[in-house]
């Protein structure tokens, strides 16, 4: 019987067995591939408020929420449809408010202003006198400003500053909560403003 030198059995068993081998490889590959991709949340700020401030006021991931005993240290992210974004930075009776457009990467978010700043001052004259202006408002023009945000992740979603110590956290409050608020104190047309 005559037998070809290139093809024994030897041979064969090994090919097929590096080709069992192979496609045993491959599979891993896939379902690692599939596993990582399906538990990847996207992230989806459409409509949803997020609470900043300090590290200083952050109790990190023992309760995942903040803790403010100061006047002027925090403030709130509107994330609206459109990838486009309101902040409204609270001090005492006072707020700014600025806004712009965001983008969101696999691991940060991206926040660049306009270069529209609304100052929204509390009138203490107002409370003695019936005629004057409860708010006095300051409608500038400024240099605009980023802000890139790694995400990150407790009993929350965290975005935290890369450049300062800057939390933003996940909120339960709704947008219509802050309108209300804005429209009681006649000021929901500047919240408006920066929709646009």
């Amino acid at each position: 019987m005559f037998q070809n030198p290139y093809v024994s059995y030897a041979n064969v068993t090994s090919y097929y067995s590096n080709q069992d081998s192979m496609n045993k490889l491959l599979i891993i590959i896939f379902l690692f591939c599939f596993i990582s991709v399906n538990s990847q949340e996207t992230l989806n700020l459409d409509n949803k408020v997020y609470i900043t401030g300090s590290e200083t006021h952050f109790d990190n991931y023992k309760k995942c929420d903040f803790f403010f005993e100061c006047d002027c240290c925090f403030g709130e992210y509107i994330f609206l449809p459109g990838q486009k974004f309101i902040y409204i930075f609270y001090c005492s009776s006072d707020f700014v408010l600025t806004g712009g457009k965001y983008k969101i990467s696999s691991d940060s978010v991206i926040l660049k202003s306009t270069n529209q700043r609304i100052e929204i001052n509390y009138n203490w004259d107002s409370e003695f006198d019936e005629n004057a202006q409860k708010y006095l408002i300051n409608d500038t023009i400024f240099d605009h400003y980023e802000t890139n945000f790694a995400i990150d992740k407790c009993d929350k979603l965290i975005l935290r500053d890369k450049n300062i110590s800057w939390v933003a956290i996940e909120s339960t409050k709704e947008i219509s909560e802050i309108n209300q608020r804005f429209k009681k104190i006649g000021l929901l047309k500047y919240l408006e403003k920066l929709k646009k």
